[in-house]
């Protein structure tokens, strides 16, 4: 898993980090850039304070939390490097993904998608239960618990299609940086989180809660989950000893320990 985090410093300042668009009701704006099918995304950036959130090492734990957990998503690597915003330049910690998709296909947002293609009164859910990818949906529903992701709305959600054919495909998930500790930045705040508490959030295929989508999941697919044993815990966090504090990493640990068992177990 050390590969997946990379040290070194890399002068990524040529590249233009653009803001995306957020959601009403997250804090501060995404930042990404694009390049030889790779995408850059940095962690929460406010014009007044710079680069102020943990998001992209969010991924990094997600990415790996999935792979333990056997969900099909986005893989990424952590990069430290030198960025330019604006006129100011900054050395920090971003996640770089590759382009999933393949010579000849195209993407929309699955929002667009659904408005094309829905039928009248038709929710996202039970569209997308219709299309073939309820799988996806319950995987989303089971990560979104987990790792306590504020935020899963339809621009986020992909859908993959070839040109000339009638086949499309949801794009793996991903886009995991608003979870875990997203609303903390002090030891003194994390350690009073509760961890198995239940979060309103923006989500295009379920509820405004993360509890109540993760009911929705058929209790087969809940079970099957594999609990977190406390042997992954090294594996999960290695490499991230001097970005992510020791209170930080013990009460993300204790989140995704426990609220796997909960999503087991309701």
């Amino acid at each position: 898993m050390d590969s997946k985090i990379i040290s070194e410093v890399s002068d990524l300042r040529d590249l233009d980090f653009t803001r995306l668009r957020k959601s009403e009701g997250i804090g501060g704006s995404c930042l990404k850039a694009r390049r030889d099918g790779l995408f850059y995304k940095l962690s929460r950036y406010r014009e007044w304070e710079g680069i102020v959130g943990l998001e992209s090492v969010y991924e990094l734990i997600a990415d790996r939390l999935l792979t333990i957990l056997k969900i099909d998503h986005l893989s990424y690597t952590l990069q430290r490097a030198l960025v330019r915003i604006g006129t100011e330049e900054y050395e920090t910690w971003l996640c770089i993904s590759k382009d999933y998709r393949q010579e000849g296909e195209s993407k929309c947002s699955l929002t667009d998608y659904y408005d094309l293609e829905k039928y009248p009164y038709e929710t996202p859910l039970d569209f997308c239960i219709r299309q073939g990818w309820e799988d996806i949906a319950w995987n989303i529903f089971l990560t979104d618990y987990i790792i306590c992701n504020r935020e899963r709305n339809g621009s986020g959600l992909e859908v993959i299609k070839r040109k000339g054919s009638m086949d499309v495909r949801l794009a793996p998930i991903g886009d995991h940086g608003c979870s875990m500790l997203f609303q903390c930045r002090e030891d003194r705040v994390a350690k009073k989180l509760d961890v198995l508490r239940d979060t309103t959030i923006q989500s295009f295929l379920g509820s405004r809660s993360l509890l109540e989508n993760l009911q929705m999941v058929p209790e087969q697919r809940r079970r099957s989950l594999p609990l977190l044993e406390d042997s992954q815990k090294e594996d999960l966090f290695a490499g991230t000893e001097e970005i992510l504090s020791p209170v930080f990493r013990v009460k993300i640990w204790e989140m995704l320990q426990k609220r796997v068992e909960k999503a087991v177990q309701v």
